[in-house]
């Protein structure tokens, strides 16, 4: 699954496939965490801002982050 937007904000959530995050907003994010990515996690981040992924809660990563 890709997912191409100005921001995220990752509160939760579990990812079987892998995924490929494009950030390019002008604001910083701020999730929460507790997500579990059970394949692959890539993350492109060309913001002005923090990309935050987990500011409460840690996350789970079972397979390669890219």
């Amino acid at each position: 699954m890709e997912a191409n937007f100005g921001y995220y904000h990752m509160n939760r959530g579990t990812f079987l496939k892998p995924i490929i995050l494009v950030s390019t907003g002008s604001a910083s994010t701020s999730g929460t965490g507790n997500c579990n990515f059970s394949d692959s996690l890539t993350i492109n981040h060309s913001g002005v801002y923090y990309f935050t992924m987990s500011s409460t809660y840690g996350n789970q990563f079972s397979g390669p982050l890219l």
